[in-house]
């Protein structure tokens, strides 16, 4: 009898198990089913953007290398090529009188090659053919023969090392190259940052008392260790503050995703995770994934040392520990 009640017990565990894998499985089909609609209705409404990242567009008209004639440097070798570092600008003899400038952004690349006597220094422009792709804009002309420079080349006779100037030049150039990439990188990184400060101040914080869950530990760390502070529930989204006064405002428009882990039987952490739309900069990093985890009990019991016995009658800390869970 106690064999067949426990087979029974089994078979129904089992169908009852099966049944809920099924009501599982019926309903990620219902809901793949309505992501595909939905995609389905974006597509036809043009509501896609294709591709990974957006490119910056960078506006080759502004570029400008010197306000006046006036500032162009004075003293310049006749008929040499000429690295002007502090305006990231090189200036190119023509007919060795006249001195043309080129800003360095203006400047896909430069390579230098050597043939008999000579050494060559090639200098490759950007123009509007590759601005096609959206990375570089720029000006509109109404005249229909204007005239883009693609390339240039240079000529010295072949001397060894730093003695042939075009050699040094190429260095000079390339390394302006660099220079003016990272330079760019940095300003759309403090644009983007300033940007992000703006949308966090948007977030629109209660007065009085508020919802908060205490004694919070966020992921990534905001001060190289761990981290602990006051979760804050306000009107269009949550406020983290440290114990030593680190600020992170999430606003809910800014979340894609929340996600909540209760405590399991064998399990005393809590967690809270989110996955951002946009980029949140934690201690100098960009993170999209955040996480709230709280420890819900005490690992081990609390023991008198002094009569080894356990101190049942403390209603405060039992009551704090039923709260806590």
């Amino acid at each position: 009898m106690t064999n067949r009640t426990r087979l029974g017990q089994k078979e129904k565990e089992k169908h009852q198990r099966m049944k809920v894998e099924n009501e599982l499985k019926a309903s990620q089909v219902a809901l793949l089913d309505k992501k595909l609609d939905e995609l389905r209705k974006r597509f036809e409404d043009g509501d896609i953007a294709f591709g990974s990242k957006k490119q910056k567009v960078k506006d080759m008209g502004r570029i400008q290398s010197y306000a006046s004639i006036k500032k162009l440097p004075h003293g310049l070798k006749r008929g040499s090529l000429h690295v002007d570092e502090e305006n990231h600008t090189i200036l190119v003899p023509i007919n060795n009188e006249q001195f043309v400038p080129f800003h360095i952004s203006t400047i896909n690349n430069v390579s230098k090659s050597s043939e008999g006597q000579w050494t060559y220094l090639r200098i490759n422009f950007h123009t509007p053919s590759v601005g096609k792709s959206g990375v570089l804009q720029f000006p509109d002309h109404e005249d229909p023969n204007a005239i883009f420079v693609k390339e240039l080349t240079l000529k010295n006779q072949d001397l060894k090392g730093e003695s042939n100037h075009l050699n040094k030049a190429e260095k000079n150039i390339k390394e302006l190259i660099k220079r003016a990439k990272v330079q760019d990188q940095e300003e759309e990184d403090r644009k983007e940052n300033e940007a992000n400060a703006v949308q966090a101040q948007q977030l629109k914080t209660l007065m009085g008392r508020r919802d908060a869950l205490e004694n919070v530990i966020i992921k990534p760390n905001l001060e190289g260790r761990k981290t602990i502070g006051n979760l804050e529930l306000h009107q269009n989204g949550l406020r983290y503050v440290s114990t030593k006064g680190f600020k992170v405002d999430i606003p809910f428009a800014h979340v894609k995703h929340a996600f909540f882990q209760p405590c399991a039987q064998d399990e005393l952490v809590a967690i809270i995770h989110f996955t951002l739309k946009r980029p949140l900069t934690l201690s100098n990093k960009k993170v999209v994934e955040v996480q709230f985890f709280k420890e819900s009990g005490v690992a081990a019991d609390d023991i008198d040392m002094r009569g080894g016995r356990r101190r049942m009658n403390d209603l405060d800390e039992l009551e704090l520990e039923e709260r806590e869970r």
